[in-house]
This record gives structure tokens, sequence and C-alpha cells, in this order.
């Protein structure tokens, strides 16, 4: 099994948090059996109420983009199919190891047959029911729970496991910032100094700016249209300056090369509001069903 369809899942979902924006803090909730298999580094996490969003038009748009390519190997080789089969999911990360747990109808004795054809090979480890090939490893957990990632990471975690453990506080405070109808969500914390941007250029500005971040929240509500909401937070008020501006610039240079004959994607824009408060820049957008209908038509245009 190719490491892009075990994460295939989450980087799909996680396709729509692209974009962001803010509301009052309100606090989702965290299946506490999936806590239990975070650990206590993990810098990370992100997560989606697939049960939620199955039936929305957002969900169905952008999962019949993939129908056909991504999605059709990942249930080829996984016997999986993630528009009916799973339910929610939760990726987590330290930094280097990265792990994506899900709850969902896993029937092991008929998921093994597929994981061997593909060169996972049935084993044990702490008690679990464990497939791998010595690169990547699907675990089943419980009957309706199961977790994807390269072995180091999944075994790390099974050693690490703790059945009373919490989140990290770091992440349980960045989570409280996340609106509580949010489907689609994500947080994380510590900064980005160890990305490498370009030596010039708009992107290298993009870069510099993203280095005072030290934390932030994102959360997004696609059940009636595109409610989007982010939070960064910044080590001193004049980064926090610079990611303002730099947001505000990436939406003026939006508006510029939007075409003459797509005038609905300069309503998409002119919705995105950017507002600095001391160290933190907050990001909001409300799009409508319709207007979020036509930006997915061309934004799923350019990514096929």
């Amino acid at each position: 099994m190719k490491p892009r369809s075990i994460a295939f899942f989450a980087c799909l979902t996680a396709a729509f948090l692209t974009s962001c924006t803010s509301r009052p803090a309100t606090s989702i909730h965290v299946d506490g059996a999936y806590e239990a298999y975070v650990p206590a580094n993990a810098v990370f996490l992100a997560g989606a109420d697939i049960a939620k969003i199955r039936d929305t038009q957002v969900f169905q748009r952008v999962v019949g983009a993939t129908a056909g390519n991504e999605l059709e190997k990942f249930t080829a080789e996984t016997g999986i199919d993630p528009r009916k089969d799973l339910s929610s999911f939760v990726s987590w990360s330290d930094g280097d190891k990265t792990v994506t747990l899900a709850r969902g109808k896993f029937n092991e004795a008929e998921l093994s047959g597929k994981l061997n054809e593909h060169g996972l090979k049935h084993t044990s480890y702490k008690g679990a029911s464990l497939y791998e090939d010595g690169t990547n490893s699907v675990v089943f957990l419980e009957p309706s729970m199961a977790a994807a990632g390269r072995s180091q990471a999944i075994h790390s975690m099974l050693d690490s496991f703790e059945p009373a453990r919490r989140l990290p506080l770091a992440l349980a405070d960045r989570l409280k910032m996340v609106p509580a109808n949010s489907e689609v969500w994500a947080v994380f914390t510590g900064n980005f100094r160890k990305l490498r941007g370009p030596a010039s250029g708009n992107l290298a500005n993009f870069m510099q700016a993203l280095d005072g971040i030290t934390g932030g929240s994102l959360g997004l509500d696609v059940s009636d249209g595109l409610d989007l909401s982010a939070r960064m937070t910044c080590q001193t008020n004049d980064d926090a300056r610079r990611v303002h501006d730099t947001a505000r610039g990436l939406i003026g240079l939006g508006r510029l090369s939007t075409p003459d004959n797509q005038p609905d994607l300069l309503k998409v824009f002119d919705a995105i509001q950017v507002n600095q408060d001391q160290s933190n820049v907050d990001i909001t957008a409300r799009l409508s069903q319709n207007l979020a209908d036509k930006f997915l038509d061309v934004w799923l245009k350019r990514r096929g």
C-alpha cells in the first residue's frame, strides 16, 4: 500500500481548510477514544465529522471531483469507501510522525484480504491487531476504530497509549477557539520556523510572515454554504501586523487576478474579513450556498 493511499482521506478533508474565518470562542467535542491515542508531544490535530457532512453539497462536490481517481484507488486498495464507511476521523502529528485515526464500519475479516493483497502482513503489537509491510501500518483498535500511518508512528502511538489520557493542554486550549458547529477543524501549536521558503518574491514574504505564528485554530461549517473560521496567534504585535498585512495582500492579489468572466469570485474575496487584535489575527468569511457552489466549481476545475 502506498503512503499516499493511507493518508489520502485525511488529505481530502484537509483540502477544506484552505480558507478560514473566526467566530466567538466555543468548544467542539473530540471523542475520548481518540484522545487516548494522541501523544503528549503532539503539535497538530485535525478532524472531521463525516457523518454530519456526508450529505452536504460541499462534501458531495469535493468527493465527486475525486471519484474515479484517488478515491477509487483508495477504496480498491483498502476496501474502505470513505463516502459510506467512515463516520469521523482525527489526525495528529508531533512534527515528525503522523497518524490518522478513524471511526466507521470496519470488518477486519473482510479487510484483511485487501491488506494482504497489498503486502501488509498480519501481526500483533501491544495486543492490537496490526497489518504492516515494514513501512506502513494499519491497526484495528476497536470494532469501529482503526488507525493508519508509518509503522514507526503506529508503534510509538501504541507504546504511549494511556486509556485515561486527554489531549495535550496547548492543543486543548486551541480547541476552545473552534466553533462548536465546525464539522471540519484543525488546531496547532508551535511556529513555522522550520519551513524553508524561496529567497525572494511574494511567497518569500508570505513565509516570513508565517514565521511569527506560534499557534492557531481553524473551523469550517459546511451545513449551509461555507462558514470558515481561523485565529492565528503570533509572538508579538508586530508579527501579527505582518500576518494581517500579508493576508490582506493575498486577498488583494486574488481580486486583481480574477478573470472578468468570473465576477462571483470577487464576492468571495469581498466576504473575507481580516482583523488584528494585538498579537492575534482573525480571518472571517461567510459564503451562501449559491456562492459556495460557484467558488467550488472554479476551485475544483483549477485542481483538475
